[in-house]
């Protein structure tokens, strides 16, 4: 879904989280089948550079010019992340 050309690269680090995400995923993805359920589980480590240089106040234009997404991509892409982050902060909250 997610095309890029001059995405700025994430840090080693992210991409070795998303590793150990991937394989904590498929064990999610497993246990929701066997419980009938079917959520998406999905991970999209090549898009983890655009969505830092965001996070980090890049320039839209820049934003919009280092990819080959199309902008209603980038902005579902950014508001899913923004909302992925106020679900872990109130995770976090309730634990």
């Amino acid at each position: 879904m997610f095309g890029q050309s001059r995405v700025p690269c994430a840090p080693r680090q992210v991409y070795h989280t998303i590793e150990i995400l991937s394989d904590r995923a498929s064990t999610l993805q497993a246990a929701q089948f066997e419980a009938g359920l079917a959520f998406p589980v999905g991970l999209e480590a090549g898009v983890c550079g655009l969505v830092e240089a965001w996070a980090e106040g890049m320039d839209w234009g820049m934003l919009v010019g280092s990819t080959s997404l199309d902008l209603g991509d980038i902005y579902r892409l950014l508001r899913r992340s923004v909302d992925l982050l106020k679900q872990v902060t109130s995770a976090t909250r309730a634990v």
